[in-house]
């Protein structure tokens, strides 16, 4: 069985889309490494942002509404592949959380942990893609609410948790009681960390990662890990990447790379899937949905090849439709 956790969770997507994005390239002497991402091919930062005009009012070409996040993606991913999954999420049932709740009930998701909040709304994002690029970039605009008062659960049963990214500014007590839990209970750690763990870096996250079996990061996020830590000047391989978080970690390191693939390194093995070509509709949940994939497979059979064949597998399927979950594979 498996829990979800992330505070960056339970969301109400609605998804703009409209056209006219402007793109930036900074060179060496502006680069700010705790605001933006690391560039291994030629060491520069590349930026993309969509520009509005002051006063002017945006005409949307279609709206749609979805549940998504870390921690419900990936337990609707892996309940769809015959898992026993529970997730952990804060939402107030007044405010859409009644909505979230029938969404997850409908995928047969175990509710028994979910933390109702008053204090504010549930969670909500804004999801605007670009339909005139062709990768179809999106900028998200995320409101956190009642993630922000997530509680990891005490009792447990579970065999295995994904972490998905933790918000709140008290990340790191969490993540301690997390660690007491693996202590009193041997549970199988996969995290997947989100934007506060990587500008905390990898000695932030320290306790964690001495327990965590499982370790995915995007390579712009494993860049802005190693850079902010070894502060390196030259151009990076892949495997370097792979050979220097694993000093860090003992674990399955996976980085993926987009529509370039994905790499995993074990400290004895070097692996490589490329990814699967498809029409690229919604870029959004495409980590969560390789996550769910990877992991159900590599459960139930410990087969890396296989596991990233359907991690990136389910990546196309989720891209080719509009929305975090739509696409994820049934098993």
């Amino acid at each position: 069985k498996f829990k979800c956790l992330s505070k960056n969770t339970n969301r109400r997507f609605n998804k703009l889309r409209f056209s006219n994005s402007i793109y930036a390239l900074k060179t060496d002497e502006e680069r700010n490494i705790k605001s933006t991402f690391f560039d291994f091919k030629n060491q520069n930062i590349l930026e993309k942002y969509f520009g509005f005009k002051y006063g002017s009012k945006i005409y949307l070409d279609k709206l749609n509404s979805f549940l998504g996040g870390g921690a419900c993606n990936t337990a609707v991913g892996l309940k769809r592949q015959g898992l026993k999954v529970s997730v952990n999420i804060a939402i107030n049932e007044n405010e859409g959380g009644r909505w979230i709740k029938e969404k997850l009930r409908k995928e047969k998701i175990d509710l028994k942990n979910i933390i109702k909040v008053q204090k504010e709304s549930s969670g909500f994002s804004f999801i605007v893609i670009n339909d005139n690029s062709e990768s179809k970039d999106h900028i998200a605009f995320s409101y956190r609410g009642a993630n922000k008062y997530l509680k990891v659960p005490k009792n447990l049963k579970e065999k295995w948790i994904i972490l998905s990214s933790f918000t709140g500014k008290n990340w790191q007590k969490e993540f301690k009681k997390i660690c007491l839990i693996y202590k009193k209970k041997k549970i199988k750690i996969a995290f997947n960390p989100g934007s506060r763990q990587i500008e905390g870096g990898l000695k932030k996250m320290s306790n964690i990662l001495k327990l965590t079996e499982i370790f995915v990061v995007n390579k712009e996020e494993a860049g802005a890990l190693l850079v902010s830590r070894y502060h390196y000047n030259h151009s990076l391989s892949v495997r370097e990447i792979l050979e220097t978080l694993y000093k860090n970690i003992k674990a399955l390191v996976i980085v993926t790379d987009g529509s370039h693939g994905v790499h995993l390194y074990d400290g004895k093995n070097f692996y490589f899937q490329k990814s699967k070509k498809v029409k690229v509709v919604d870029t959004t949940g495409a980590g969560d949905a390789f996550l769910s994939g990877f992991l159900g497979s590599y459960i139930k059979t410990g087969n890396i090849k296989k596991s990233l064949l359907f991690g990136v597998t389910n990546g196309a399927s989720v891209v080719s439709k509009i929305g975090s979950q739509q696409g994820l594979l049934k098993k």
